[in-house]
């Protein structure tokens, strides 16, 4: 799992092995709005770095929410959430 800070953005990824194919989870986290283009670019990037045929892919999910939490003062705040999944064909 990798963390990394784009923007306003609290980005996730899992990568994990299905059959010879390569699913990379991502999650975006943010205060403003979230992006898909954000999430492609990431999980191309994940792909990259295990052995992959192609960038090309196919998306599983794109699930977007909101959630209202609560500050160390009190002040509620609205935080989006987007999860995505994206299938890459891997090396056979």
């Amino acid at each position: 799992m990798s963390t990394q800070f784009q923007g306003n953005s609290q980005m996730l990824a899992r990568t994990r092995h299905v059959g010879n194919k390569i699913i990379v989870d991502v999650w975006e986290y943010s205060s403003h709005r979230t992006s898909m283009a954000r999430a492609r670019t990431l999980a191309r990037e994940q792909a990259r770095l295990q052995t992959i045929a192609s960038v090309d892919f196919s998306v599983l999910l794109d699930y977007e929410t909101e959630r209202k939490v609560s500050d160390s003062e009190g002040q509620q705040h609205t935080i989006k959430i987007r999860q995505s999944s994206f299938a890459f064909q891997g090396i056979q």
